[in-house]
């Protein structure tokens, strides 16, 4: 997966993804990619915490998710968590500017 953003004032103004990923995984950007526009580094890792929480189980829903509330069946699939969480990752990173991302330490 590979994301672009574009950033002002502390803001993702814009952003766009190109992958060769599962469904889970390309879905969870697709959806995460229409939340994100607007948002500060402080409020997508807010995001990430709600959304581990939601493919875990300790949530059933939540309303800041959107429509990634979609992935909250996946509470009942681990072997398939870390795909969704590749897209979280992947912004991640390319907040940080880093070249690559990992899902390792997450659900």
């Amino acid at each position: 997966m590979h994301m672009e953003l574009a950033c002002a004032d502390g803001r993702i103004v814009a952003l766009r993804f190109d992958a060769v990923a599962c469904a889970v995984a390309t879905a969870t950007a697709s959806m995460l990619g229409e939340i994100a526009v607007g948002r500060s580094t402080q409020q997508i890792a807010d995001l990430e915490a709600r959304f581990v929480d939601l493919v875990s189980g300790v949530v059933a829903q939540d309303s800041a998710l959107a429509d990634l509330n979609a992935m909250a069946a996946l509470a009942r699939h681990p072997s398939r968590r870390k795909c969704a969480l590749l897209a979280f990752a992947t912004l991640r990173a390319a907040l940080a500017g880093t070249a690559s991302a990992t899902t390792e330490g997450n659900a």
